[in-house]
């Protein structure tokens, strides 16, 4: 496929919030409806299977009532929402899943946020009342060393306001957040403090899960590969991100423009501007030795120094030495998940003459046509006996 299937789409940089380890650059206004509509034009054209209507913060745009009623209008592409819950939104039934930042209990959450008590009582009712009304809501954590000893407090609450998942996004510099590098990153040993919490929860839980949303290298902690934490980084191979201007960069991390959806096609950009991220020029020692990096690419490799873009191996990684050929054992002989998709809810749609299943948590897979017509219009859920029979004959279970 020559488009990226999931496109972050930051539809404002306008926010109610003031996160110390914000990616955002600015506060800009949001921008005029007429811009939101065109760029939304250009992706339905494209067909993109996943588009992610994120920001700054959707919730602040005035005119998100008529940004959802296009929603509505996307025949070949799945939405999922990203919100700080401050502001209840009126999500479209056909929105996939919703993402609601949580970073702690509202002593560390107004501290990470900047957010009143009040905004932080609005955002557990709203948490609540997305659950009700049958969304697939999904808990975004940014990881941090405020609150990396603290996630399986977080993953509780999280589980207990009836998020399905929790994502832990590693803090990464960029934007307000460049200036709170030494407060904010992570080290090794703390990482593994946070993995130490993330295999508990995912052992007590059997209906909620907590995994990475961000890339971690995989070899700063076994148990990332043998308890399937791990997540590779699709940006510039199967994502990018695109701001209110229409300008794309290959993930919201990102700084470099390379290109206009309002003024070139997306594909053509994509072939010919994405060679430098997939053919992993950015790796250096100690990954160029290890026989994982097509995979893990060096973990997160995007990153903001001095307001530049800078495309380098993870900074777990420096003054680390991995041992590669444990790594390489742990691979082979890592446990794999029952189910492809985990206990999601998933869509089936067309895109481009293809056919795909998507599900929550950023998977998706191509299908026969045959197997498109027996599942569209459907809401599928893993547990029917008659859908997980079909997913084990075509092998996604």
């Amino acid at each position: 496929m020559e488009i990226p299937w999931f496109v972050q789409y930051e539809v404002t940089y306008s926010c109610n919030a003031r996160c110390v380890f914000c990616y955002n650059r600015s506060r800009e206004k949001p921008p005029p409806f007429n811009k939101i509509e065109k760029i939304l034009a250009s992706l339905k054209r494209e067909e993109i299977p996943h588009i992610q209507l994120t920001g700054g913060e959707i919730s602040t745009v005035p005119s998100i009532g008529k940004v959802f009623q296009l929603v509505k209008q996307f025949e070949n592409s799945v939405f999922s929402v990203v919100t700080n819950g401050y502001l209840k939104l009126n999500v479209p039934s056909n929105v996939l899943s919703i993402f609601i930042s949580l970073h702690g209990d509202l002593k560390l959450h107004q501290k990470l946020t900047g957010c009143s008590r009040e905004m932080y009582r609005n955002l557990l009712r709203h948490i609540k009342e997305y659950v009700s009304e049958g969304f697939d809501v999904n808990c975004d954590t940014i990881l941090c060393k405020y609150n990396y000893d603290k996630l399986k407090e977080i993953a509780e609450m999280a589980y207990h306001l009836g998020f399905r998942r929790m994502f832990v996004n590693k803090f990464e510099l960029g934007g307000i957040g460049s200036g709170n590098k030494e407060r904010l990153r992570v080290n090794i040993e703390e990482m593994r403090n946070a993995v130490t919490q993330m295999v508990e929860i995912n052992k007590k839980y059997r209906d909620f899960e907590i995994l990475f949303g961000t890339s971690v290298p995989y070899c700063i902690d076994e148990r990332i590969i043998k308890e399937n934490l791990y997540f590779t980084c699709g940006a510039g191979e199967w994502s990018c991100a695109i701001d209110p201007k229409g300008n794309v960069r290959i993930c919201n991390q990102g700084l470099k423009v390379i290109g206009n959806i309002l003024k070139e096609n997306l594909e053509k950009i994509w072939r010919e501007k994405c060679k430098i991220y997939k053919n992993l020029e950015h790796l250096r020692n100690p990954c160029t030795s290890c026989s994982l990096k097509k995979i893990c690419k060096g973990g997160c490799f995007v990153h903001n120094v001095n307001g530049k873009e800078l495309l380098d191996i993870d900074y777990l990684l420096n003054d680390f030495t991995p041992d590669f050929e444990k790594l390489k054992i742990l691979w082979k002989k890592r446990k794999r998940k029952k189910y492809l998709f985990g206990k999601d809810r998933f869509r089936v749609i067309k895109s481009r003459g293809k056919f795909y299943i998507l599900s929550p948590r950023f998977q998706i897979l191509e299908i026969p046509k045959e197997v498109y017509e027996y599942l569209k219009n459907k809401e599928i859920v893993i547990k029917n006996k008659s859908v997980r029979k079909l997913f084990a004959k075509l092998g996604i279970i």
